[in-house]
């Protein structure tokens, strides 16, 4: 289903975040007051997408690299067309379930062995660096059988047919000034995420038993209505 006129409300917003009219919180109700009042999936599907190119516990304007820059843009393209994404599912089971399965198994082992102590404490953090290096795994695998540079697009032939039927498409130049930006420095950032690293690997045995089932790999199509 095509919301046209929500289509026309988020690309107002889009382009108002990133012609600096707009911050970041402003620019995070807007989108997500959007969301609430379509049933368009492929809106939704643009707005969880545009989560990751700004911040909504800071206040700031657009700060976004060429590459986030280009995706952005792909993604008004499709907004201003008539076409669907149509996101597909798919479990498959890969080599890393039966390693993080090995490692499930250790712990277990290692608390017959130990019991509750800190060698226990030791093995587990242990674990939880297998079970970061599996994430670490899965993210390459995935980024090796997906075009960030096309990305929703599978090939070229697919993005070029889109941009020549949409003739008042115009997509914006990436703003040199804005290489400078950033939302947060990479000291603040790696403060940020050390409580959820420190809970990954105290509790590394959870993470290993939901590794340990079928990965859920997400597909995307561009479609015609």
């Amino acid at each position: 289903m095509v919301d046209r006129d929500n289509r026309d409300k988020l690309i107002c917003e889009i382009q108002c975040f990133l012609n600096e009219k707009t911050d970041s919180f402003t620019f995070d109700k807007a989108i997500f007051d959007i969301d609430a009042k379509t049933k368009d999936e492929t809106i939704r599907f643009v707005i969880t997408i545009l989560w990751f190119y700004y911040d909504d516990l800071r206040s700031h304007k657009v700060a976004v690299d060429k590459e986030g820059w280009d995706m952005i843009q792909r993604l008004l393209l499709i907004l201003n067309s008539d076409q669907e994404i149509v996101e597909k599912k798919e479990r498959k089971y890969t080599i890393r379930q039966p390693i993080a399965l090995i490692a499930l198994s250790l712990f277990v082992l290692a608390y017959f062995y130990v019991g509750y102590s800190t060698m226990l404490l030791y093995v587990t953090i242990g674990l939880g660096v297998v079970s970061m290096l599996l994430s670490r795994w899965r993210t390459y695998a995935n980024r090796t059988t997906v075009k960030k540079e096309l990305y929703p697009f599978s090939d070229t032939a697919q993005l070029l047919k889109l941009r020549r039927s949409v003739a008042s498409f115009q997509k914006e130049r990436y703003k040199q000034q804005l290489k400078k930006r950033k939302i947060r420095s990479s000291f603040e950032s790696a403060v940020l995420h050390l409580p959820s690293r420190l809970f990954w690997l105290v509790f590394s045995p959870i993470v290993l038993l939901y590794q340990s089932f079928p990965e859920t790999n997400i597909f995307v199509e561009i479609k015609s209505p």
